[in-house]
């Protein structure tokens, strides 16, 4: 059910990532001419307050983190693209991962030597020359900057090869494609297809106290859940574009500056509704205020929910009358680097709405009109905890 409804609310986002692909923040580009001789480094960071932030690129998905060398494709860290980095220069380990780097562009260019973006950054690849690139006035920069990721862009393009038109066909078909020619088909729990089954997850960020690299909500990963001779994202089959598109929903919601997520405590929520329709949509903005605190809300959550039950009086149809369903999910950081689900609900926003009004019609508190008539879930957590810390 939880899948399902993230593989459905992805269908609605104008701005999910296609299949084979995530956004990531890019620190540095390495540009190159079209065959690939070295021009410069650019910086993509801006200033915001006291943080420089990266710019943020479409670029092929991740491979999943591991404590073994596994390169991404076209992008990483300066020990996989070039082979040095500031605490490993010249080591045996990133010789070791700018070879794995370099063996991944060539089998790509293998299977699609007509691309001349990616033939170019082959070239560069081949005879690195460092005497220029340590010229360059970025280049201690790109070695010494906490999390440096780099990427390629072509003099002549506006944008980094990674979305270079017949660079993002070629990785969606392979995306689609089959592991290899004798792998067995199987039935996706989601679609219901018969398809290619995604083995390993696509980690999930942005949940409180879950690892920076990510974590999974599916897999087994211990001999000891294998079963029927089935292992790994195997014992729950699920397809490989399925498997994008609920973790690239997921993630969506619980990127940065989402709108759709709340942090109580331990656990991170986010919610969203499963139609696109106007109080849908009234219902999913405001749900986040009900719960914010004072300071972080122009208005109190009782006054949000005031006001969508005086919405008939001022001829506005009520949330209250939908029959339309709201999803809210639960998650936390469970053992390892798994996420355990808190909760799960899927209920009509009429439901909600009432549970809502119920909720704060309990608590409110008749006080001076400059005091909040209730107090927020946050409050209410710290009065439960010792010393009034939520940590």
């Amino acid at each position: 059910m939880i899948l399902q409804a993230l593989y459905e609310y992805y269908q609605h986002q104008d701005d999910a990532s296609p299949n084979g692909f995530q956004p990531q923040k890019i620190p540095f580009l390495i540009h190159l001419t079209s065959v690939g001789e070295f021009l410069q480094f650019s910086d993509t960071r801006e200033k915001q307050g006291q943080r420089a932030i990266a710019k943020t690129f479409l670029i092929p998905r991740a491979a999943k983190p591991t404590s073994n060398i596994v390169p991404n494709l076209l992008w990483g860290k300066p020990a996989y693209v070039l082979g040095v980095s500031a605490t490993q220069i010249n080591s045996n380990k990133s010789t070791q991962a700018h070879a794995a780097f370099f063996a991944k562009i060539q089998d790509f260019i293998e299977h699609h030597p007509e691309i001349a973006s990616v033939q170019a950054v082959f070239n560069f690849l081949r005879q690195i020359p460092f005497a220029r690139l340590k010229s360059d006035p970025l280049w201690r920069a790109v070695l010494e900057t906490t999390g440096s990721i780099l990427t390629f862009q072509i003099a002549d393009q506006a944008h980094i090869v990674c979305n270079d038109l017949p660079v993002m066909q070629a990785i969606q078909a392979d995306a689609k494609a089959p592991s290899s020619v004798s792998e067995q088909l199987e039935q996706c729990l989601i679609t219901g297809e018969w398809t290619s089954i995604s083995r390993l997850h696509p980690s999930i960020k942005g949940v409180i106290g879950g690892n920076s690299s990510g974590s999974s909500l599916v897999g087994c990963n211990l001999e000891t859940a294998w079963s029927y001779g089935k292992k790994q994202g195997h014992i729950s089959p699920i397809s490989t574009e399925a498997t994008h598109v609920y973790s690239t929903a997921l993630n969506l919601l619980l990127q940065e500056k989402s709108r759709q997520k709340i942090n109580l405590a331990h656990t991170t929520v986010v919610f969203w509704a499963k139609t696109d329709n106007k109080p849908a949509r009234q219902f999913q903005d405001q749900f986040a205020t009900f719960f914010a605190e004072e300071k972080d809300a122009s208005h109190s959550g009782a006054e949000e929910v005031q006001k969508l039950f005086q919405s008939p009086r001022k001829g506005r149809k009520a949330v209250l009358e939908s029959t339309e369903h709201f999803c809210i999910l639960g998650l936390s950081k469970s053992s390892g680097s798994r996420l355990a689900v808190k909760f799960w609900h899927v209920l009509s926003l009429d439901q909600l709405a009432h549970a809502l009004k119920q909720h704060f019609d309990d608590l409110t508190i008749i006080q001076a009109q400059h005091i909040m008539p209730v107090l927020s879930v946050k409050r209410l957590l710290q009065e439960l905890c010792l010393d009034h810390n939520l940590d």
